[in-house]
């Protein structure tokens, strides 16, 4: 899968049923990966600041190092926190809003297409929700057959961030097996944070997530 600047270079079909979510989605992570960049570059540029709170005559002033609203008190490490960890949150957000609208969206896709063959059967009828139901729609009534491997393995990790904080492990100190080797065959996109138990959401990650969504669309389409 190619960067944006690739993709946006191809021509996407006018008739594209996730056409101009595809667009929206991919300027909300440009935005998001330009914000990133801005304030890393600003904590490089300007460093911490302290924030003096008294004076002791021996020593000198009394006090403590912050950016933002983050101290040296809240963190162990400021520096790691600014630069790795809340980036990562950010685009945590911005990957839930992308799986929401790609889930969302497939099943209007779903829809649409049983409305133009006039089918009985509709996606509403299978058990369950989102890409396991849309997909096995797909699979018995139109006989569409399209790989979802990577769609399970950015569906469990879509899950891990919304309810589990991006934490990679079961309640048991076990790894969740498909988050570690999504992670593992993705070194550049994504990162395992040992200390903090956490998936870590790495510059890339949030176009190449929405380039597999888009390929997918494009394949069932075609």
């Amino acid at each position: 899968m190619g960067n944006l600047t690739e993709i946006f270079n191809q021509a996407i079909p006018a008739s594209s049923h996730f056409d101009l979510n595809y667009k929206l989605l991919a300027s909300l992570c440009r935005s998001t990966e330009l914000a990133i960049s801005n304030s890393i570059q600003h904590y490089e540029q300007n460093g911490l600041e302290f924030e003096e709170i008294d004076v002791d005559p021996e020593t000198g002033p009394i006090g403590f190092e912050h950016y933002d609203d983050i101290t040296d008190h809240d963190v162990l490490d400021l520096d790691s926190t600014v630069k790795v960890h809340f980036p990562s949150m950010q685009r945590r957000s911005v990957y839930l809003t992308i799986f929401g609208v790609f889930e969302h969206e497939l099943e209007l896709f779903c829809k649409l297409i049983s409305r133009k063959n006039s089918t009985k059967i509709e996606v509403t009828d299978f058990k369950g929700s989102g890409i396991e139901r849309s997909a096995l729609y797909l699979n018995k009534c139109m006989d569409i057959r399209v790989s979802t491997t990577m769609l399970r393995k950015l569906q469990k990790l879509r899950n891990i961030c919304a309810h589990q904080d991006a934490k990679y492990k079961l309640p048991d100190g076990q790894d969740i097996q498909e988050i570690t080797t999504l992670v593992n065959a993705n070194p550049d996109l994504l990162e395992l944070d040992q200390l903090e138990g956490k998936v870590i959401l790495k510059a890339g990650f949030l176009d190449w997530a929405l380039g597999v969504i888009y390929d997918f669309f494009r394949d069932i389409e075609q």
